[in-house]
């Protein structure tokens, strides 16, 4: 790789860290960057480690490739059948809704696939991603602290302040630099099971402390946020990635830590905040509606659902069926949604994605918690939420999918005490791309 494509791919790999953080908007952005790396180093000479290392790192994530394209072709076939069928369709809506999915799980998908093998290929730019992505946690870190007690909203200008409706429990719901506070947590809850995950794996201590402190950052933001369902499921990545054998074994560690946490959760009124569960009028009763609405709209259009091309009367008229206003349509579980807009096409569609994830981890042996850990956080955070439909979340899903299982090849494929040159890879070799 020639030296002006190599400061380029260090712009990328810098710029992608922070673009964890803000939103999705930037990370579109860099995919668009990253098919232009591509197309100038088609004619690029390779090591032959480099091309074993591009070719083992597109095999293990295949299945998921194979799985995202499915599930766009089984939802353009269920949403053109929806529309088909709808005496007035919003072929507006139509174009925009198989668009959303397209970007989200295609486009995005195939852009960061053709640039994320290079952090396994060279050792550079797997250092800068390491250490520009710890710095950005510390400040994002800081600026979420700032946020929740003073409501600062520099994503809308320095000058920006947040909604009223984000004043919970006495202080602000954050959501950093992003648009929604669910968006933020959850993404959190993916960067501290994949900072903790690099963290256990890491082969230097500098880059053990650079994931540590990327993991703090992402355990304090997360723990400040106030959104019940991303810590719930951050809990449950952590007790896949840390088994309970091991904190067995460090009792009195974990007892300290276990106290503390206590403590620090009753101080910033996390305890209030999940109580809130069982207040009538702001738990789960509400939330149970929603659920309701959709599943009627599932099963009144089992197989194609109601389509995105649907007008939007069409649900309106099942809310105010129920007596009430329509001004949230979500289900607010991410796999009710796909079965209300596209039937059980869309359901077969995203259960197949799941179960290619699962296919993905047990293809891996170093980050195998790791995965296991992500998906536990995705499954879990679509029960609750409309985490899947999120471009946010899917945006972090997919670079920290990616950058677990280019740990996984560079660290399986050439393992620490071979001899490396400046890349992970062993000797210079001739082959070509």
């Amino acid at each position: 790789m020639n030296a002006n494509l190599l400061k380029f791919n260090f712009i990328l790999v810098i710029l992608s860290t922070l673009a964890m953080f803000t939103p999705v908007f930037s990370g579109y952005v860099l995919g668009g960057f990253m098919l232009v790396v591509v197309l100038l180093s088609r004619f690029e000479t390779r090591t032959s480690g480099q091309i074993v290392i591009r070719a083992r790192f597109l095999t293990l994530l295949r299945p998921l490739s194979n799985a995202s394209l499915v599930l766009w072709m089984l939802l353009i076939l269920a949403g053109l059948w929806a529309a088909a069928e709808t005496e007035h369709p919003d072929y507006k809506a139509l174009r925009q809704g198989l668009g959303n999915v397209g970007v989200k799980y295609v486009i995005l998908w195939f852009a960061y696939l053709s640039f994320w093998w290079r952090a396994a290929a060279f050792r550079k730019l797997w250092t800068a991603f390491a250490l520009s992505y710890a710095v950005a946690a510390v400040v994002h870190g800081a600026f979420c602290v700032a946020q929740r007690q003073l409501g600062l909203d520099w994503a809308h200008g320095f000058s920006g302040v947040l909604n009223p409706g984000r004043f919970a429990y006495g202080v602000y719901r954050i959501s950093g630099f992003m648009g929604h506070p669910l968006t933020l947590g959850y993404c959190q809850a993916l960067a501290l099971v994949g900072c903790l995950t690099l963290w256990r794996n890491a082969e230097e201590r500098w880059e053990k402390n650079a994931w540590l402190v990327a993991s703090i950052a992402a355990a304090l933001v997360l723990s400040l946020s106030g959104s019940r369902g991303p810590i719930a499921s951050a809990l449950i990545g952590f007790a896949l990635i840390c088994p309970f054998t091991g904190f067995l074994r460090h009792w009195k560690i974990t007892s300290i830590g276990l106290v503390g946490l206590v403590i620090f959760a009753w101080y910033f009124g996390l305890f209030a905040r999940f109580s809130e569960l069982f207040q009538s009028g702001v738990g789960g009763d509400a939330r149970a509606l929603h659920l309701a609405v959709h599943w009627r709209i599932f099963t009144e259009h089992l197989f194609h659902g109601l389509g995105p091309g649907a007008p939007r009367e069409a649900i309106s008229a099942y809310y105010l069926s129920y007596g009430i206003g329509d001004s949230i349509k979500l289900a607010h579980n991410a796999f009710l949604q796909f079965a209300a807009d596209y039937g059980l096409l869309g359901v077969a569609g995203v259960v197949n994605w799941v179960v290619s994830y699962l296919f993905v981890a047990r293809r891996t042996s170093i980050v195998k918690s790791g995965l296991y850990a992500l998906l536990a956080v995705s499954v879990s955070g679509a029960m609750s939420q409309n985490t899947y439909q999120d471009s946010g979340f899917m945006f972090s899903l997919t670079v920290w999918t990616m950058l677990l299982v280019a740990r996984e090849v560079s660290v399986r494929d050439f393992p620490t005490g071979r001899p490396k040159d400046e890349n992970f890879v062993t000797g210079k070799g001739g082959a070509t791309s």
